[in-house]
């Protein structure tokens, strides 16, 4: 059985009233190589044909003189190509039988699963933590602070960011004015950007204090198109974050907000307003454009569709929509609100030169796809439906290494279904590992020999080879929710939170 999204069933040899080399039967076509029997049809040689039931178009081919009986009717075919019209009546009982073969399908996949079991426990050395703290509550946001002499780590939890040292101390707390939900580092500033939900973007210095406040409001242009779902008054608050050159030498913050992008200087003033439609601005990458210059694209959640806005870095205006479909050869899948894109990394993939981006497409289809520079689909893995359209649902992390040393980038992802599987540059498989509950979040270290490191639903902690060996584990105690990697003297650190505000430091040896 098959979600296309819509039920579809494949058979090859023989199943209840099908007998085909290979059939595809769906509720609006079917698709036939070497068939004598269908539920509509029966030939007494083999056929291969085609039906679209809408219109009732059969294409039928023949190798040798057949007796065709097709929805009752009856056709003698010589050696060839034929077409005919035929109208096909039990649509409603079709799509029901589709639909419950589909149901049993899932029930037996879910039973194999129980059955094959999770292990007990992993084949693996115990990590231990060189530290632990705690937070006071669920992380909502987390973000590196890149230092010289050791990173820090900024966990947002409620309305305070708590910065942590490698040995889990708390460096300071830093309290907003509203719930946080996303934070920034700026290294050219020296900042750490704090996204609230009350519109605030708060700038804090790293001796605590507040260097400026930027209050959000929405492009006019939002208010004129009298979309009230798309307001803020509908998803108040800032969604996203992000800072960079985009032209020149100036290094600007974009606040993401309801169809609304704002380019704030480093003094906190507004540079530019504009409206980005449809949704929230919530994932950001600047990327280089033919001409030299440079674009900051933007992906929007909840959204119209997932296709990605293209801002000009020189202008600050939208040049269009782009970085959207797939290659020749796979099919597309989207969804109005239904999809997202849970990641977006701009790297030299294939060692040609020239970046690509990579993005992960999450929600009723998942997919994740490499596209050149400038947005066109070059290589796609088709992940298949999801359950939910909220992100994170089925497309859990993404992160780009070299794991084999050989100049490539690998693509790493980890997905609901348990595993941590790794791409090539041209998106065919490498490895797939199945780990002891579903991943939530993933980190690589490339310093020394490649470790993937994954925080799990049940509270695991894995550490993997770059071959996808399991090579360590530990138990953070909960939910991991936000997993990251900081540099310290000692070595590079993995730093877990989980969903009650533990947090967990390991070395990554």
């Amino acid at each position: 059985m098959l979600a296309l999204p819509e039920p579809a069933l494949a058979v090859n040899g023989d199943f209840e009233d099908i007998a085909a080399e290979v059939a595809l039967l769906a509720e609006d076509h079917a698709v036939a190589l070497g068939m004598t029997r269908l539920p509509w049809a029966s030939a007494t040689a083999p056929v291969s044909l085609r039906w679209e039931f809408a219109t009732g178009t059969v294409i039928g081919q023949a190798a040798q003189a057949t007796e065709l009986t097709i929805a009752g009717e009856q056709h003698a075919l010589e050696p060839g190509t034929h077409t005919l019209t035929v109208a096909r009546a039990d649509d409603a009982a079709w799509g029901g039988r589709l639909g419950a073969w589909l149901e049993q399908a899932r029930a037996e996949r879910e039973r194999e699963l129980a059955a094959a079991g999770e292990p007990a426990t992993l084949e693996a050395p115990e990590m231990a933590a060189s530290a632990e703290a705690a937070i006071g509550g669920k992380p909502v946001a987390s973000e590196v602070i890149a230092q010289e002499e050791g990173d820090l780590l900024a966990l947002a939890e409620g309305q305070t960011v708590h910065l942590l040292a490698a040995d889990g101390s708390e460096v300071r707390a830093l309290q907003a004015d509203g719930p946080v939900r996303v934070l920034r580092w700026w290294p050219e500033e020296e900042l750490l950007l704090v996204g609230c939900t009350d519109e605030q973007v708060i700038a804090f210095g790293l001796a605590g204090e507040r260097r400026w406040v930027f209050v959000s409001e929405m492009d006019p242009a939002v208010w004129e198109s009298g979309k009230t779902y798309w307001f803020k008054s509908a998803y108040p608050g800032i969604h996203g974050l992000h800072t960079g050159v985009v032209s020149g030498e100036e290094s600007l913050a974009f606040v993401g907000s309801a169809c609304t992008l704002e380019a704030v200087n480093a003094d906190g003033q507004l540079v530019k307003r504009l409206p980005i439609f449809w949704g929230n601005c919530w994932k950001f990458q600047i990327v280089d454009r033919a001409d030299g210059g440079r674009n900051l694209l933007i992906a929007q959640w909840a959204n119209g569709t997932d296709n990605i806005s293209i801002v000009n870095g020189d202008t600050l205006t939208e040049t269009g929509k782009g970085y959207y479909g797939v290659p020749a050869g796979h099919t597309m899948v989207g969804g109005w609100t239904q999809q997202n894109r849970t990641g977006l990394a701009y790297a030299d993939v294939n060692a040609d030169g020239a970046n690509e981006l990579v993005s992960a497409t999450n929600g009723i289809w998942n997919r994740l796809t490499v596209f050149s520079g400038s947005g066109t689909p070059l290589f796609n893995a088709q992940f298949g439906p999801g359950e939910s359209a909220q992100p994170y649902s089925t497309m859990r992390d993404m992160a780009v290494a070299d794991l084999d040393g050989d100049g490539d980038l690998e693509i790493v992802v980890a997905i609901s279904e348990g595993l941590i599987v790794t791409l090539d540059h041209e998106c065919r498989k490498v490895w797939a590992t199945r780990l002891p509950s579903a991943p939530t979040r993933l980190e690589i270290v490339t310093a020394g020999a490649p470790a993937i490191i994954a925080g799990c639903e049940d509270g695991t902690i894995v550490r993997l080879s770059g071959s996808g060996e399991i090579a360590a584990q530990a138990d953070s105690g909960g939910r991991v929710e936000s997993l990251q990697t900081v540099r310290s003297p000692q070595g590079p650190l993995a730093v877990a939170a989980t969903a009650d505000g533990a947090v967990s430091i390991y070395p990554v040896e």
